[in-house]
């Protein structure tokens, strides 16, 4: 029987990624130069947004593909072929770390341009692929309290991991302010001191430094 979940915040990660890496690769394949607070500030973004989605990413190759694999025994290859669009975007992503540190270079610039197409190519066709493939079984595979519980641990993981300061000011962006409250009420109070004090005002820094006219 299909449970009611909420699966709000992990469909706006996939709008989150779509949107990132379009941008992405607009900028990197524009020919405005970049200069050194520019560049910086991209290898900052960079970081942030490929270590959300490694994680992201993670979760799903350890709790979400095999239990629908599983449940839905006719899911096997669809679910196997997300996998591999996995590893497929590890592999990009691999080679992105080692250019986006050093976009100043010509040489590096146009690996990263290069890359970003791919990247941006493969993102939004995964992602299409599991709202199509994936999103609509996951009611019928997991319990309220098995998502909530999922997502918890997700929640203290990227805590964990120091992405905080980079997640939830890029979750938020474009959002209602009310509902931007209303999620950080899933933070924690120290979360939201420390969003509205200090980590929403450095990544819209670096977003005006990077999107000027966004």
């Amino acid at each position: 029987m299909m449970t009611e979940l909420d699966l709000l915040p992990f469909l706006r990660a996939h709008e989150c990624f779509r949107r990132d890496f379009a941008r992405l690769r607009e900028l990197l394949n524009s020919t405005r130069p970049l200069d050194e607070d520019e560049a910086a500030a991209l290898a900052e973004h960079w970081a942030g947004l490929s270590a959300v989605l490694d994680h992201h990413h993670e979760n799903e190759d350890r709790a979400i593909f095999p239990r629908v694999a599983e449940v839905f025994p006719a899911s096997r290859e669809a679910m196997r072929a997300l996998e591999h669009d996995h590893v497929r975007l590890d592999d990009l992503l691999d080679q992105a770390a080692l250019a986006m540190p050093r976009l100043r270079s010509g040489a590096d610039r146009r690996r990263a341009a290069a890359l970003a197409v791919q990247l941006e190519e493969i993102v939004r066709t995964h992602l299409d692929a599991e709202e199509r493939e994936l999103v609509p079984l996951i009611a019928d595979c997991f319990s309220r309290d098995e998502w909530a519980g999922m997502e918890l641990r997700t929640t203290r993981e990227l805590e964990e991991a120091g992405l905080f300061p980079f997640l939830l000011p890029w979750i938020a962006e474009g959002m209602d302010a009310g509902l931007v409250e209303l999620a950080l009420d899933g933070f924690g109070e120290a979360a939201r001191t420390a969003y509205h004090g200090e980590w929403l005002g450095a990544y819209e820094r670096r977003r005006a430094t990077l999107w000027p006219v966004d």
